[in-house]
């Protein structure tokens, strides 16, 4: 079982997926600078060409970047036209929520209500949203050659994969 991916190298990742023996090893996003941690609607300078990607939801794939910021890595994309941040995530396991929560915290944990909570995006995954205003991913994937993905019910043991926020 492999868990969700969360930023996507679209060359590997589809090669992975196709069940390809090797994939070719691409370099980092590019690093972008930042006087503050990332978040939604920043506006960002000049961007560096970047040829990694980050699956954003359903359907979204966009250049990504990384910030490092107080020791923590972050994932964010950057809107071409408007230089503003579209979407922003870590996995990293320094990194805590507003409310406290880590990666790796179970669904029971993140003190919501499973049922009515819980957003599922239809190929991308399951997550809940939190008071905070960060989204915790909790969607784990299969994968068996022959079979394809198989996204896993989602349950309260369930643990969080990455935390995000997006334009939505």
């Amino acid at each position: 079982m492999i868990s969700m991916i969360r930023t996507a190298r679209l060359g590997s990742a589809l090669l992975a997926i196709a069940g390809c023996a090797t994939a070719p090893v691409l370099s980092e996003p590019p690093i972008l600078q930042l006087d503050s941690d990332p978040e939604l609607h920043m506006q960002v300078g000049d961007l560096p060409e970047s040829m990694d990607f980050v699956i954003t939801g359903s359907g979204g794939i966009e250049p990504s970047y990384r910030v490092i910021r107080g020791g923590i890595a972050f994932t964010v994309a950057v809107n071409r036209d408007s230089h503003s941040i579209t979407y922003v995530s870590t996995s990293d396991a320094a990194f805590r929520t507003p409310d406290g929560f880590a990666v790796g915290a179970t669904v029971s944990e993140l003190g919501v209500d499973l049922e009515r909570d819980l957003v599922e995006e239809r190929g991308w995954g399951s997550y809940l949203r939190l008071k905070s205003g960060w989204d915790a991913f909790v969607s784990e994937i299969r994968f068996e050659p022959g079979k394809g993905v198989e996204f896993l019910p989602v349950t309260t043991q369930s643990r969080v994969i990455m935390f995000f926020k997006k334009c939505h």
